[in-house]
């Protein structure tokens, strides 16, 4: 893994002063693609927010649900795949109003333009690990909705390495508490703030109350 200039690593006379942007690649066996997402619903009888969260009872620690994408399967998918296995809700992806870099089909947008886009599933963060045998694990974020706000949860949905997941439903303020100085505490604020936007931006929003 060798950084280099933005320029395919060849510098030149122009480039000497400006500064140089990391780059480096990694072929297939030293990346881990996964997914995951941030589940909402609002509760059948205060009607507020919340949130669910995974507590995995074998090491005391509080996650956001994620996993590696199987072969051949769409990284929006995995995040509603990985969602259901590890909480056993099923959920689907929940369309808001948020900023990307992706352009509308068709439209010639260029790469450092940011747009404001309404209804949109697509990723609103993303994490970058360094593993301890030196590979690269990106995680692609997503937003979804328990399906209907009531589907039941469905038991024995987890792998056998995820036994000891425990999954419920939180308020945001005692959800944002528990993952604070968490790994995930940056990813679930930023969730909750594109949700909390999009419910106030749209008065049709299905579960704006």
């Amino acid at each position: 893994m060798n950084p280099s200039n933005d320029n395919g690593g060849n510098p030149t006379a122009s480039s000497s002063n400006r500064r140089r942007l990391f780059v480096a690649n990694y072929d297939s066996s030293a990346f881990v693609l996964s997914a995951g997402s941030v589940l909402f619903r609002t509760h059948p009888e205060t009607h507020q927010l919340q949130v669910c969260l995974v507590y995995n009872r074998k090491n005391g620690y509080w996650i956001l649900p994620k996993g590696r994408k199987d072969q051949g399967e769409p990284m929006h998918i995995t995040a509603v795949r990985e969602t259901y296995e590890e909480t056993g809700y099923p959920c689907v992806l929940h369309p808001c109003n948020m900023p990307t870099r992706s352009p509308p089909p068709g439209v010639e947008l260029h790469p450092s333009a940011v747009l404001e886009a309404e209804n949109i599933c697509e990723p609103f963060a993303m994490t970058v690990r360094e593993l301890k045998c030196g590979s690269l694990k990106t995680i692609w974020w997503f937003i979804t909705w328990l399906k209907d706000n009531n589907a039941e949860k469905v038991v024995g949905t987890q792998m056998s390495s995820e036994q000891s997941y425990e999954s419920s439903f939180r308020d945001i303020e005692a959800a944002l508490q528990i993952m604070d100085a968490t790994a995930f505490q940056e990813v679930l604020a930023k969730a909750v703030e594109i949700v909390q936007k999009s419910r106030e931006s749209r008065p049709d929003h299905p579960h704006r109350l």
